[in-house]
């Protein structure tokens, strides 16, 4: 119905139809609002699907004790004087880092790339989007799901830390109790196995 319609109506009419109109716009408004989170809690984990680690496959140990099909040879070292490296740079370079060290460098950097996605989540989302983890033991996790709840609990302590004195802090410091919980626990799991 048109404005010009309304203004034909009596009073009490007209204040009737405007009412149930400004009804229906804020009910177009709350389901605009809800389907745009949706759809960003959608692309958000579009987002983490993309960015999964793959599982490791797992050791079949009956391979590793079976005899190799060639003999293992000493390797020579022979060293010239003119090959004499003398540049650290160049060293370290060469040198292999060990498995473990390689393991802890990739896990800081997935948790790193998480933890920035995270920075332009609002608390409420970042909780949201470990809360299917807070039933599962640690160890069925796999590896992402760990770094997405480290780089959470990463996110949300600094973010206790930036707004510790203010008001919106306690609103915050209620999901970050909860997923720093969270992260203790699957620690602990952790350790324990």
């Amino acid at each position: 119905m048109s404005l010009d319609n309304l203004k034909k109506l009596r009073p009490e009419e007209r204040i009737k139809r405007l009412k149930e109109m400004e009804e229906e716009r804020k009910k177009e408004s709350e389901e605009s609002k809800k389907m745009i989170e949706n759809s960003k809690l959608e692309i958000e984990e579009e987002l983490m699907k993309k960015m999964q680690v793959p599982d490791q496959e797992p050791v079949k140990i009956e391979e590793l004790f079976q005899p190799q099909e060639e003999p293992i040879t000493p390797i020579e070292f022979e060293k010239k004087e003119t090959e004499v490296e003398t540049d650290l740079e160049t060293i370290t370079e060469k040198t292999e880092l060990p498995p473990e060290q390689v393991l802890a460098e990739q896990k800081q950097y997935d948790v790193g790339k998480l933890q920035d996605f995270f920075k332009e989540k609002s608390s409420k989302d970042i909780y949201k989007s470990v809360a299917n983890l807070m039933d599962k033991p640690a160890s069925q996790m796999n590896a992402y799901e760990q770094n997405k709840v480290e780089a959470a609990y990463q996110e949300m302590g600094d973010r206790a830390k930036q707004y510790s004195s203010s008001a919106e802090g306690q609103n915050i410091n209620q999901n970050v109790d909860k997923v720093m919980s969270l992260h203790s626990r699957i620690n602990q799991d952790l350790y324990r196995s």
